[in-house]
């Protein structure tokens, strides 16, 4: 049976969580193509999944933080004068922004910090630092097709927390 190669995409199913059980991304009933080789994905799930072939499951796969979203980076902190954002832009401690660039491309960063004349955005993943659990199953692997390549996955949002539907 064909084995999962860097060189090949995957058709899975997939629920990735924190270790406190926080859903983070859920493929739902739907299966989704996954790239391998390309560095799109977690390496972790990468390596979790190389190898395997159609039929293989995995419930509570162990991500490490170091094979996830690293460590945290201090050097990912930036002090944003308050007069260089739009007034209409919502400021909320521990919200998530997005900060634009000037070749149209921005970036998310969680406000880590308020104070009167500035505050300070942080760039690293939301997920850094943090282990992961993982449950897939491999049903279909094709070879990458570059005249061809898969559709972006649409996700299942993740269902709010009890205290968050409150």
């Amino acid at each position: 049976m064909r084995k999962v190669t860097d060189k090949d995409v995957v058709k899975l199913k997939y629920k990735l969580t924190v270790h406190d059980g926080t859903v983070v991304e859920d493929s739902g009933d739907d299966a989704v193509d996954m790239i391998m080789g390309k560095g799109l994905i977690i390496p972790g799930f990468e390596k979790l999944i190389l190898g395997t072939e159609v039929g293989y499951k995995v419930e509570g796969g162990k991500i490490n933080k170091l094979d996830a979203f690293g460590e945290w980076d201090k050097s990912m902190e930036q002090v944003v004068e308050l007069k260089e954002i739009p007034r209409e832009v919502e400021i909320e401690e521990g919200g998530i922004m997005h900060v634009g660039s000037e070749g149209g491309q921005g970036r998310m960063a969680t406000v880590k910090e308020i104070y009167d004349d500035f505050i300070i955005l942080d760039f690293n993943h939301p997920l850094v630092g943090k282990n992961l659990l993982i449950d897939f199953e491999i049903l279909d692997i094709y070879t990458f097709d570059p005249e061809n390549p898969p559709a972006p996955p649409k996700l299942k949002e993740p269902e709010p927390k009890e205290e968050e539907k409150a």
